[in-house]
This record gives structure tokens, C-alpha cells and sequence, in this order.
């Protein structure tokens, strides 16, 4: 008998969490907070499980972790390095709650209890619990990201968390030799559409940055901390060789890449890239490099929070100077309503912006087209749709195709086979 109960990442995409129930044994896939203008969402309370396997280390997948440890020494298998990253991330999002008069349910304690629960595990590293098998199979997505295949009998289930088929500047694609499972748990991010062509996004993105350096502005990129904001800097070292600046978590990030430069598709290119790097230091300086023409790489990548809202503050009457987003704007964030609206609205902040705002697609996901080639090539019996805004259509559509898809709603979550 297998259950599985689908906790979030229901027609959205955000906190992700499964709880799948193989014969006596209980996992968790993920374990991640849904990010709001205003304060985290979290999944549904856990009470009892053997193990939680994370595919990676993205707040919407790893954000809600302390609240299962607590108090528990229960494993968190994962790769190496998102035992850091996740620390990272949440320590980061402890801070922020504190700087914005809100309260999270967990503590520095728990974050640290979290860490000591981490267990690594290789690619392609057999796990055995009993007589269920677990391998992870890289997904492609940011270093250490990972599919979760587990087989029992003659059942099989893979769970691709977040990945992308083809390579980027900083990680090659996905892992193609995968075994065909019966059951496919995927994401849906980019059910609805594929992304333009990268090489012409890259000298698009270039082009931008050179018209605002000319008219002496300030080129503002905002960029997830964790793989995007150093993509991005692979992307300035290959086109504009220039000096940047890098603020907020980035930094830290940046530096831990080094650690793992095995994950990393060109080891030797990355340290170049982060050489161009200057990092930014404080508050103060911040105020001092906005008076320069230059170009400033920060998080957040949805404009909730970060140093981009510090620089955002000084720079948004500022018609000479730009601010390009440069990743996956969700709905009621900040940097979607700033497309929407042409507003800066975070917290008790609203400003008209007068600087001009650029939104590039640099997406570290499986775009359309990549997610039907992957799912005609496993050929699973059963396709659960998650992780995407327009999953129910995405199932629809792959019936239409002839296979047996559903996409959980909230309403309808729990499966048994």
C-alpha cells in the first residue's frame, strides 16, 4: 500500500510538501514556506514520520524544516551542501522577521537542531529503508538539486522537485539516464509557456546594462540569493568583463559555490566571474556606491525583503538608472506588483517608481516544451501535477495527450495505490 498526501504546492507555487506512506514507513518530500507580501505560509503539521528526503535548498522547498525537528532526531537527506544553504536561508529569514515585527514558529535553537538532522547522500547513492530503495538524480537546478526516485516492490515514484532539462552557466541539465517510474510526481512552474532563447536573452540583458552605464545610471539587479545571482554573474564575466558590486546573502552563497565547485558546470570560469565581484559591506555603504554609475547585484529576487529594498529606496526617483528582475515574480510579491502596477509596495512603503524596471527571464526550470520531452521519454503510468500556477491545465492538457494525470487541489490531496 502506498499513500500519498499532498500538503502544498497545490495549484501554486510555494510550500512545497508531501507525505508519502510506503507499507509502515512515512517520508516527507520537502518541506517548504509559501512566500507573501505580508508574512511565510506554512504547510500542514507532520506528527510522525521516519525520514524527509529535500530535493533542494529553495525557501518554498526547505523554508519550514525546523518546525518538523523540533525537538525530534529524525534525518533530512539531502546533498551535502544544502545543509549549509538551507542554515543559510533560514537563519536569513529569522532575521528578516525580526527586522519586520513578525514571528515565525521556530528559533535559532531549532535552525541549529535542524542542521545536526542533516544526513548527505551522493547522486546516484543507493539508500535502503527495509525494503524501499531511494536514489537521488541531479535535477539541474542549482547545485545539489535533486530528483527523489524510491522504488518498493513493484512500485516506483519519482519526485522531481524543481529542475530544468538543459544546461545553464552555472549547472549542466538534468540527470537523462533516470528509471522509468510508475508514478511521476513533477513540477509545473513553467507548464504554460518556454523561454526565450537564452543566448539572445543574455545579450538582450547586456545590451540594457550597457545603455544605463552610458547615460551614467545605476544598473539595480535583483536575484535570488541561492544560484541566480551567480548565474547572473557568470552572464556579466562572459559579455561585459566589468567590475560589481554583490550585497545581501549572495555573498555568502557565492563563497559556499567554491566549497562545492564539483556541482558547478565550469569550476574555473566561476572563480573568474567571482572575482569581478565587490562586495558590499554595510548599510553605509550602500549609500555611498549608489553616487557612482555602476552596477549593484542583490537579492531578494522578488523584491520581499533584502538590501534591494534599500537601494530601491534611494534610487527609485532616479530616471537614468534601471532595476532588471530577473527571475519568477509570484503573485501578491512585490516585484509582480511593481510590473503590474509600476509601484513599489512592501510593507508600509509606496513609491512611485520613476527608474526604469526590466524583467528578464534567466529561469532555472524545465520550461513547456522541456517538461513534455521529459515526461514522453519516462512514460509513468500516473503524473501528479504540482508546483505551478496552472497545474489543473497542465493535467488537462496531458490527457489530451493520453496520459493519466491529475493535479491535486487542496479539496481533493490524499491517493492510495
Amino acid at each position: 500500500m502506498i499513500k500519498i498526501k499532498f500538503l502544498g504546492a497545490l495549484s501554486e507555487v510555494g510550500a512545497s510538501a508531501i507525505l508519502l506512506k510506503i507499507r509502515n514507513k512515512k517520508f516527507v518530500l520537502d518541506y517548504g514556506i509559501k512566500q507573501t507580501e505580508k508574512e511565510p505560509i506554512f504547510p500542514p503539521i507532520i506528527n510522525y514520520f521516519d525520514a524527509i528526503f529535500l530535493s533542494h535548498s529553495h525557501l518554498d522547498h526547505c523554508g519550514a524544516l525546523p518546525i518538523l525537528i523540533k525537538n525530534r532526531n529524525v534525518p533530512i537527506f539531502s546533498l551535502e551542501i544544502n545543509k549549509y544553504l538551507t542554515n543559510l536561508l533560514l537563519i536569513d529569514t529569522l532575521k528578516i522577521a525580526k527586522e519586520e515585527n513578525y514571528s515565525l514558529p521556530f528559533s535559532k535553537k531549532d535552525i541549529k537542531q535542524t542542521e545536526k538532522c542533516f544526513a548527505a547522500i551522493n547522486y546516484r547513492e543507493t539508500l535502503i529503508f527495509e525494503d524501499i530503495e531511494i536514489k537521488f538524480f541531479d535535477a539541474g537546478h542549482i547545485p545539489g538539486s535533486a530528483m527523489i526516485f524510491l522504488k518498493y516492490d513493484k512500485n516506483s515514484i519519482l519526485y522531481t522537485g524543481d529542475f530544468n532539462y538543459n544546461d545553464t552557466r552555472l549547472v549542466k541539465g538534468c540527470d537523462k539516464e533516470i528509471p522509468k517510474p510508475k508514478i511521476l510526481i513533477i513540477e509545473s512552474t513553467y507548464s504554460y509557456k518556454d523561454h526565450p532563447d537564452r543566448e539572445k536573452e543574455e545579450k538582450r540583458f547586456c545590451e540594457e546594462i550597457k545603455k544605463v552605464l552610458e547615460n551614467n545610471g545605476i544598473v539595480l539587479i535583483s536575484a535570488f540569493a541561492i544560484s541566480r545571482a551567480q548565474e547572473i554573474m557568470l552572464i556579466l564575466k562572459e559579455h561585459l568583463n566589468k567590475k560589481f558590486y554583490l550585497d545581501g546573502l549572495a555573498k555568502q552563497v557565492s563563497k559556499l559555490f567554491l566549497k562545492y565547485s564539483n556541482l558547478l558546470k565550469d569550476k574555473k570560469k566561476y572563480r573568474k566571474a567571482l572575482k569581478k565581484a565587490k562586495f558590499v559591506k554595510s548599510k553605509k555603504e550602500r549609500k555611498k556606491i549608489v553616487n557612482e554609475s555602476c552596477i549593484i547585484l542583490t537579492p531578494s529576487g522578488m523584491l520581499n525583503g533584502g538590501p534591494v529594498v534599500d537601494y530601491i529606496k534611494m534610487l527609485y526617483k532616479d530616471e537614468n538608472s534601471a532595476l532588471f528582475l530577473t527571475g519568477f515574480q509570484a503573485p501578491e510579491t512585490p516585484g509582480r506588483k511593481l510590473l503590474e502596477q509600476g509601484k513599489f509596495i512592501y510593507k508600509d512603503i509606496e513609491l512611485d517608481v520613476k527608474m526604469r524596471v526590466l524583467s528578464f527571464d534567466f529561469s532555472a526550470h524545465a520550461g513547456k516544451t522541456e517538461l513534455f520531452k521529459f515526461i514522453e521519454e519516462l512514460e509513468p503510468e500516473i503524473i501528479f501535477c504540482v508546483h505551478g500556477d496552472y497545474t489543473i491545465e497542465f493535467a488537462e492538457e496531458l490527457k489530451s495527450k493520453g496520459f493519466n494525470a491529475i493535479a491535486p487541489t487542496k479539496e481533493n490531496n490524499l491517493f492510495k495505490f
